[in-house]
This record gives structure tokens, C-alpha cells and sequence, in this order.
């Protein structure tokens, strides 16, 4: 046989066989009986590549399309996904591409890279480079998550569609294409660290025992739900069919938090609503694609045909924000309605062709169908609305669909023995969709029939033109989509004018749970209805010809109702140039202006020069210096940042020689980092006379940051006033922050979350420290308190520290010891002086309790108790800055703290008035970064950047790595190092860098300095 091969295959046979012969082996490995290797298995090794080589095995039987697989990139990504994802792994690779070099903390090593022939190469070669991480990494970031990674990477170099799910995100997709789970039938948020009901679905457990929109779920069992995360909550609230829950329940008017106890039930999310609207045409609306999907859809229209005694008009069949689903659902929800013909063909990678056509058993009776999509229909819903064009049943109406027309399996991960929970999956796209006529929508979509766009017009914004600017002849089919291209563009494209407030428009996307709520009806909606009762054609072409009176009458309308509002707004939007000879000729300028009313704090622009939290407007002239006039003439902005992106200037019809100014208003957010961005103006014509752009250099200038270092200790509510942590009592937790940065904080909001389990109980777990100016301090306290049959030795917490607004924050884990009972201080009225250089106070009686300030030597303390080798000490409150007022706590605290017996001499004699002066201690200290650069936008045409810096600290540092538009560029492990200077080249690529650094104090506690610097090209 071999020599029926050519050279090349005769090399790549032994190979293969190899490469499969180890693969098999290193699969089957954990069941083998000798006794070593089966006592490794009982725990998960990174270097066993469980998930990662299955993954391998699955894309290498079923992706669609073998020839996108390269093993070298696969490689390369998921090593490099790993190096993002654990900040001590730091890759580099060889310039030939023959070695790469993996360091880890202050290990590193050398790998030989060989050929990459074949998929199976990649787990071969990355088997010893895991076995390296494995052996030297001592982080805080799991191993099974570092495999994860990998795969993740990996994955990037197929298609946006294939994914890798953990075990957390695969339940959860299971929940929602099976549409129902054992649960209490309650929509809930996270508000303000409440868990907080929405509103209770109508007919369930929740909605039975009484539970209101806006109760605050304060304690699941023994848990606390402060800062609780929701997907925490959720996990907890659902559970099997039958089984109860107990949970407790703040609602406004009640002393206390009231106690329920809900079966949980099987909960059925419906995917479909519908209703007969009073003309007899009935609505149905498809929120997504889901095993009960058609059959319900059966049911509701069996009802319409009851209802309307078997007369129905006609339906609408809504699949607007419809991201897809099941494919079985969607062939059957098209097979309703089609009594013959192609659905959808399955066209696989190798040939592999699947056709699912329609049968006449079963199907609606003809009558006018009307299809709404959006750019949200994806998927499932592009299927049937694609099926449903492309056979003449239904006219497609709304704005072109997103495009996604593959296929996606999703094959469970089975895992080892000793992690049967941690059940994964790998969502692989295995084929195409193509709709009839073989027609492929991938990244084009389904073009409506009548295209409608959205005119919003009012004194502050406008949003007219903003859809034509699609361009969708730019999108390319991957090379293993062999479909046709959607060709056909609409039948007819309609502008109507959004009356609705903002407020109203956001409301119209609510889910609403609501039983026997009133179908509140959109534009879209009434227009679909109107072209129904217009017309008894079922056939598309036909239906169309019979509608275009009406559609002709409602353009006219709604032209009116538009041209009205540009009018207002100063516009003349005519498109006659009958008679009218030569070209326009125009010219445009801009200017950055102040807004025409300030508000407090904000900043006055200074030439292009502008301020983020700031107001400004930007104000273009378009003169017409030719001899014929324009018409319609409009400008719009195009930027990276959403706030700048499509902002419209609308100018209207423009005569020889005459010049109109547009002025758009535009808030920066507050968060906005110091840089160099360049904002395009393009002005066109509706006759596409002319097309002028130029670019705006804005130089936006940054706020200055705060930077937070805190304080804490702990307060007995009740207890035995030891300050040591023991079963059953209660604390307050006080922090005290300071902002040691040289920026303003507006919003300093502190949040404390359990990491401990049930033994701790959050009462309270939110404080609005309120602004900070630079120095300032401000106290607050979080209540807490510990299971009185706990058999823990420490509990953990973690306590963040954020302001919305610039999006800053910090957060630190603390670990604090549990005494055991028993132990009473002894009351004691007495002074001590401090005889050494200087004494530490602590939170309690032990020196594992947290340091709270330093006293300097010959301060006398006065003594309120002692316990042990341990003196209590009354303190003031002076140097806690801010304090709330006594309405705002929940208790009122005596400042003590305590001191050992060894650091002071007991004999002294003191006074009233004698008030200790000490320094308080600050347990987290926001690693500070300084890099040399200059406070304006830093702009360059050099290829090449040296970035100079120092990090310092109160304490050593862990470690410190650069990002370079988000690739790992530098890492140095520190140890019992506080300082770190560093001069570092980077290599700027064309455009916007940003330049990230974060010094680590440890694993939960770090500083992060970032800005942007700017190449010229």
C-alpha cells in the first residue's frame, strides 16, 4: 500500500500512529489498577490534559471545516491565553518559531518545539510545558481553570461560535434550552448588595406564599445574601422539585426580616406569548427556541382559530431580539406553516448533507403572515424566518437580522471520578445552515421585505440616518460556507418617526411577568396589523402588491410627521433638483465649544483640548461654494468609544453659496483614562453628490485618581469584650479609608462579602463612605456575627472598595482567627506607659488579631480591663476621620484597642485629661506606580517607546507585570522587595495603546497604573 503514497504521507503515517498510540494511552491512563498511578488519580493533575485532550479528539471528528484547523496556531493562542489569565506565567517564543521559553514566578525553561503535522501534535507538545506550570506554580488561580484557558485559547483560532463551557456555564445552558428547573418562580437583581425581588412569575411557589416586586431576600438558610453573588443565589434558591427552602424577607413595613418556607416546584420559563388581538389577527412572540417551543405555539394558535371562529385575518409572528435555540424547534415551528419545500439544509464539513423538509400532515390553513425581525434575530429565528421568505409564506418585515448560519453540537465532557460535579461541555460548530435555494446567511443575514428605520428627533439628539450606513458588501463568507449569498436587497424600505421618551423606549425591552397584562403595541407592531387586515393574499409577491397602496400611504404619513420635526429643528429635508444643472461643491469645518450651560465642577473645553466628566459641543459648518444646490445634506461622527459614535449633524437642503452650522452635544464619562483620540466627521448627500471627511484630534485629559489604603478592626456588639472572634457573638467590623491618591474620589461605596460559608452571618454589608478630597478619612462600620456552633479556626472576608464613577476600586481578603469560649477579661482601672521605643495596639487580645495603631514611647494609656498578658485601653476617635451621625449606626462604639503587657510598664500614673497620641496603622496600602511621562496626551511617530517607572510599597511586593494592549510584555517576582524601578522598550503598534501596570501586594490586593499613548501614522 505504501507505495501508493506519496513521500510526504509515508512521513506523516508513523507519526500519526504514534501521536495516536500515546493519546490513547494517556487517555485510558487513569483506570489503569497498578498501584502508583491509581493512587495519583484521586486528585486532578494539570499534566494529564483530561478536558483538553478530549477537546482535541472532538474538533478533530466533527468541526465543519478540517482545513481552518492549524495546530501551530492552536498552540500558540492557548499558551498565550494561559500567560493573560495567570499573571506569573510569562511566554515567550522564539523568533524562528523552533523554541518556546515558559516562566513561571522565578522558574524558567526552554521547550524544543517540533513540526505540527496534525491536531494530536498540540497535546503532545503542551504535556511538558504543563508538567513545568505544574511543578512551579504556587498561585492562587486554579489548576483545572489554567487547562481551561488553554482550551479557550485554543479555541480562538476556529470560529466566534465555538466555545468551551466549565461546569457553571453548561448547567446553566442546560436550564435554558430544557425551559424548566425546580425553583420558586421569582425574577431577582442585585440592587445596592440587596437581593431583591423583580416580580414573582404569576401561578408559582413564590407568587403562592405571597412574596411582593421589591421584598429584599436578607438570609437563604443559614446564609447571609449581602453582596451575595446572583448567580450564588440562584444556585441556592433552585434545587429538586419538592424540596423546601427557607428564606427570610425584608419588605418595607416590616420591623424584621419575615420568615418563608416555599416547596421549591418545577418552574416552566415560557418561550412563547401570544394574544388575539380585537381585529381577529392574532400575535404570537417568540422569545427564543426551546423544547416546548412548538408545541405551544400549536396550542395558541388553536386558540386564535377558536376564539375568531375558524376567521382568523392573519398573524404576526414577532422573533425581534431572538438570539435562537434548538434547530429541532425551529423546523418544526416553519413546518406549521409549509406544506412543502426545503426548511433548511445541514451542510457539513465532509460532505455531510442533511435536508429537512416540510410535510402537508398538520399544516395552518393560508392566510397573511408577517414576520418581524431585528438585528437581534439570530440564528433558530433567522431559520424560520428565512423558510418562510424564501418560500413566499410570509413578508419579512423590520431591520436585516444579525447572521449567524452555522451549526453548533454540544458534546458533554465527561469527568474523572474524583470530580464527578465538575461536568463540562464543548460547544463545536459542526455544520452550516443554508435556507432554500441553498442561500447561506452567515454575517449577512436576511434582508427584510419592507426595511424600516428608527427617526428619533428631538433638541438634544438626533438619530435619522444613522442605518443607512450599513455597508454589508464588506462582510466575507468563511471559505467553508460554499452557500449563495443573500442577494436580494428589499422590497421596500419605510422611515417613521419614535415618538417615545427614552425612558419608554427602555421600557418596551423589560421582560414583564405580569399575568393578564395589556400587549402594549409598538410602530412595528400596529403597522403589521394594518397590512393584514389590508389584504386576504397569503402568497409574498402577491401579499406585497396588494400592500403597496397602504405601505405608500403610511410613508407618506410618517414623511410628514418627520419633515414636521426637522422643521422645527430648523431643516428643510426636500429632494427636488428638477431643472438644475453643474454640481454642488461644499466645504466643511468644526469647532469644539463650551456647552451653553455649565454645571458645577465641570471644565471648559481649551481649543481640542476637552475633560473627562466634562460637557462640550461639537459644532461642523458645511458651506456650498457651487453653482447647483444640495440637498439633504447630513454629517456623522464615527469613534471606538460609544458616547462619540454616530452622533448626527443634520444640515438639509443648502443653496449656492450658502453655509449651515449643526452643533451636537457630547458628556464624557468620568472614568475616562488621560489620551490622544482621533474622532472622524464624514459629510455626504443623499444623491451621493459628494463624500468629505475629516479628522477631529481630541486630547482628553483625565481625572486624577484616588487611591485607597483602610484600616480595620473588629468592635463586640455582643460578646464578652475580649475583641477576639468567637461562636455566637456579634461585631461591627469598622474600616477606616483613606485616600491617599492625588484625585477627588465622588463616591466611595465599601462592600464586605462572605467567604467563610454558613458559620458567618452578614448583617450589614454596604457603607457609602461618601467623597473623599486627597488625605481625607471617613469611618464605617459592617455588622457581622458568627454561628454559635461553628468549628472553624478562621473565618474569611473580603472587603472592596470602589467608586462607580471613575471606576477605581480595591479589594482585599481578610483571614481572621477564631478563639475558642470561655475566656473573660477581668475589669481594671488603671494607666500604663509605653517603655519601649514604641507599642502595637490590637483589635483583641491576641497577637493574631489585627493591628490597629502604634504608640510611641512614654504615651500613658489608661486601662479599662485586662485579660491574660493583655491590657484593654480606651482610645479616641479623633483620628478616624469622617464619622457617620448616630442615626446612620446601628450602635454606639467606644474606641478601645489592647496592648501586651510586655510593651508597658505597669506602674504609671495618668490623668483625665491626658489624651494618647498614636499613629494609626493601615493593614492595606494601595501599592503606589509612577511612570515618567508627561501629564498631557502622549503622542509619538517612533515605533519604539521606553516606559520608565517606580512601584513602591509599605510593605514587600509580590510581584509586577506590564500589559501592552493587553499582551504580557513584562513580569518581575518580588520578595521582601518594597521597591521596584523599571525602564522597559515596548513596540507601539499604529493608533491608540494602552499601557497597563499592576504591582501585587499579594494574590488579593494589588495597584493598577494605566494610560494610553498614541502613534502617529
Amino acid at each position: 500500500m505504501m507505495k501508493f503514497l506519496g513521500r510526504r504521507y509515508r512521513l506523516i503515517l508513523p507519526i500519526w500512529a504514534l501521536l495516536l498510540g500515546g493519546l490513547l494511552v494517556f487517555q485510558y491512563a487513569p483506570s489503569m489498577k497498578s498501584s502508583p498511578a491509581h493512587a495519583q488519580s484521586s486528585r486532578y493533575r494539570l499534566s494529564r490534559l483530561y478536558y483538553l485532550s478530549r477537546v482535541i479528539f472532538l474538533i478533530n471528528k466533527h468541526y465543519v471545516d478540517q482545513l481552518q484547523i492549524t495546530p501551530q496556531k492552536m498552540f500558540r493562542q492557548s499558551l498565550e491565553m494561559i500567560q493573560s489569565t495567570v499573571p506569573s506565567v510569562m511566554v515567550r517564543f522564539a523568533k524562528d518559531g523552533k523554541s518556546v521559553t515558559v516562566a513561571v514566578d522565578k522558574a524558567s525553561k526552554t521547550f524544543k518545539l517540533q513540526a505540527f503535522p496534525l491536531i494530536f501534535s498540540v497535546p503532545y507538545q503542551l504535556r511538558s510545558i504543563f508538567s513545568f506550570i505544574e511543578a512551579n506554580y504556587k498561585g492562587d488561580v486554579g489548576q483545572r481553570k489554567i487547562e481551561f484557558a488553554a482550551i479557550h485559547g485554543m479555541l480562538k483560532s476556529l470560529d466566534p461560535h465555538t466555545s468551551f463551557l466549565p461546569p457553571s456555564f453548561y448547567q446553566d445552558m442546560q436550564m435554558h434550552t430544557r425551559g424548566s428547573f425546580g425553583g420558586l418562580g421569582i425574577v431577582i437583581q442585585s440592587r445596592k448588595g440587596y437581593l431583591t425581588v423583580v416580580t414573582p412569575m404569576p401561578d408559582t411557589p413564590a407568587a403562592r406564599v405571597g412574596l411582593k416586586a421589591l421584598d429584599r431576600i436578607v438570609r437563604i438558610g443559614d446564609e447571609s445574601t449581602i453582596n451575595m453573588s446572583l448567580n450564588e443565589a440562584v444556585n441556592k434558591l433552585r434545587g429538586a422539585p419538592g424540596s423546601k427552602v427557607e428564606i427570610w424577607v425584608q419588605r418595607k413595613g416590616f420591623s424584621q426580616p419575615k420568615r418563608f418556607v416555599i416547596t421549591r416546584a418545577i418552574i416552566n420559563v415560557k418561550s412563547v406569548s401570544s394574544n388575539l388581538l380585537p381585529s381577529k389577527v392574532g400575535y404570537i412572540r417568540i422569545k427564543n427556541f426551546q423544547q416546548d417551543t412548538a408545541p405551544d405555539i400549536r396550542r395558541a394558535l388553536l386558540s386564535f382559530h377558536k376564539s375568531s371562529k375558524n376567521r382568523l385575518r392573519g398573524l404576526i409572528l414577532d422573533l425581534r431580539d431572538n438570539p435562537g435555540g434548538l434547530l429541532s424547534q425551529a423546523i418544526k415551528v416553519s413546518d406549521l406553516f409549509l406544506d412543502r419545500g426545503v426548511i433548511v439544509t445541514h451542510a457539513g464539513g465532509l460532505s455531510r448533507r442533511e435536508v429537512h423538509r416540510a410535510h402537508a400532515f398538520g399544516t395552518e390553513p393560508k392566510y397573511p403572515i408577517i414576520v418581524l425581525v431585528n438585528r437581534g434575530s439570530a440564528s433558530a429565528s433567522e431559520i424560520v424566518a428565512g423558510a418562510l421568505k424564501n418560500h413566499n409564506r410570509a413578508i419579512i418585515l423590520g431591520q436585516r437580522t444579525y447572521g449567524k448560519g452555522t451549526v453548533q453540537v454540544l458534546y458533554p465532557i465527561m469527568p474523572p471520578r474524583y470530580a464527578m460535579r465538575e461536568r463540562s461541555a464543548l460547544k463545536l460548530t459542526v455544520a452550516q445552515y443554508l435556507t432554500p435555494g441553498d442561500i447561506s446567511i452567515q454575517k449577512i443575514g436576511i434582508a427584510p421585505d419592507i426595511r424600516l428605520r428608527v427617526t428619533n428627533i428631538s433638541k438634544d439628539s438626533v438619530h435619522f440616518f444613522g442605518s443607512d450606513e450599513r455597508k454589508l458588501e464588506k462582510k466575507k463568507l468563511p471559505r467553508y460556507l460554499k452557500g449563495v449569498a443573500e442577494g436580494r436587497s428589499e422590497l421596500y424600505s419605510l422611515s417613521y418617526l419614535d415618538e417615545r421618551s427614552d425612558k419608554e423606549r427602555a421600557e418596551s425591552y423589560r421582560e414583564d411577568y405580569k399575568k393578564n397584562e395589556k400587549l402594549k403595541m409598538d410602530f412595528e407592531m400596529k403597522l403589521a396589523q394594518k397590512l393584514i387586515l389590508s389584504t386576504k393574499k397569503w402568497h409574498r409577491p402577491r401579499m406585497f402588491k396588494a400592500l403597496e397602496k397602504k405601505l405608500n400611504q403610511v410613508r407618506d404619513e410618517q414623511a410628514k410627521l418627520i419633515h414636521k420635526a426637522l422643521k422645527k429643528a430648523g431643516v428643510v429635508w426636500d429632494n427636488s433638483s428638477k431643472g438644475e444643472t453643474g454640481k454642488p461643491k461644499l466645504s466643511f469645518s468644526y469647532k469644539i465649544l463650551p456647552p451653553k450651560k455649565r454645571k458645577k465642577g465641570e471644565r471648559a473645553p481649551r481649543g481640542n483640548r476637552v475633560y473627562a466628566g466634562s460637557s462640550f459641543r461639537i459644532q461642523v459648518k458645511v458651506r456650498n461654494r457651487g453653482k447647483r444646490t444640495a440637498y439633504r445634506v447630513r454629517a456623522m461622527s464615527s469613534s471606538n468609544y460609544w458616547f462619540l459614535h454616530r452622533k448626527e449633524f443634520v444640515f438639509g437642503k443648502l443653496r449656492p453659496k450658502q453655509s449651515k452650522r449643526w452643533t451636537v452635544n457630547v458628556k464624557l464619562p468620568l472614568w475616562l483614562k488621560t489620551q490622544y483620540h482621533s474622532l472622524a466627521i464624514t459629510v455626504r448627500s443623499h444623491n451621493k453628490d459628494f463624500k468629505l471627511k475629516k479628522s477631529i484630534k481630541l486630547r482628553i485629559m483625565g481625572a486624577k485618581r484616588p487611591r485607597y489604603d483602610f484600616s480595620y478592626a473588629l468592635e463586640e456588639i455582643r460578646g464578652n469584650g475580649d475583641g477576639l472572634i468567637q461562636p455566637g457573638e456579634r461585631f461591627a467590623l469598622r474600616v477606616t479609608v483613606r485616600n491617599s491618591g492625588a484625585g477627588k474620589s465622588y463616591q466611595t461605596i465599601g462592600m464586605l462579602k462572605n467567604k467563610t460559608g454558613r458559620e458567618l452571618f452578614i448583617e450589614r454589608g454596604r457603607i457609602q463612605f461618601g467623597p473623599l478630597q486627597p488625605k481625607q478619612l471617613s469611618t464605617g462600620w459592617f455588622y457581622l456575627r458568627i454561628h454559635p456552633y461553628t468549628q472553624r479556626k478562621t473565618i474569611k472576608m473580603q472587603v472592596s472598595l470602589f467608586d462607580a464613577e471613575l471606576h477605581t476600586n480595591v479589594r482585599r481578603q481578610l483571614v481572621l482567627p477564631v478563639a475558642p469560649t470561655g475566656l473573660r477579661k477581668q475589669k481594671l482601672k488603671s494607666w500604663v506607659k509605653v517603655k519601649e521605643e514604641s507599642a502595637w495596639l490590637y483589635s483583641g487580645a491576641d497577637f493574631g488579631t489585627p493591628r490597629v495603631g502604634r504608640v510611641s514611647k512614654g504615651a500613658r494609656l489608661k486601662v479599662m480591663a485586662q485579660l491574660g498578658s493583655f491590657f484593654q485601653v480606651k482610645l479616641s476617635s479623633k483620628q478616624w476621620g469622617k464619622i457617620p451621625p448616630k442615626k446612620a449606626r446601628r450602635h454606639n462604639p467606644t474606641w478601645y484597642a489592647w496592648v501586651a503587657a510586655r510593651d508597658v510598664d505597669k506602674k504609671a500614673k495618668g490623668t483625665r485629661r491626658y489624651k494618647p497620641k498614636y499613629k494609626l496603622y493601615w493593614q492595606a496600602v494601595t501599592p503606589q506606580i509612577v511612570v515618567r511621562t508627561s501629564r498631557f496626551p502622549k503622542t509619538t511617530r517612533s515605533e519604539k517607546f521606553v516606559l520608565k517607572g517606580t512601584v513602591r510599597n509599605n510593605v514587600s511586593l509580590l510581584d509586577t507585570y506590564i500589559l501592552v494592549n493587553g499582551n504580557k510584555v513584562y513580569y518581575r517576582a518580588l520578595r521582601n522587595i518594597p521597591k521596584l524601578t523599571f525602564s522597559l522598550p515596548i513596540k507601539l503598534k499604529k493608533g491608540t495603546n494602552r499601557i497597563q501596570i499592576v504591582a501585587r501586594e499579594n494574590t488579593q490586593f494589588a495597584g493598577l497604573k494605566e494610560l494610553f499613548i498614541y502613534r502617529r501614522k
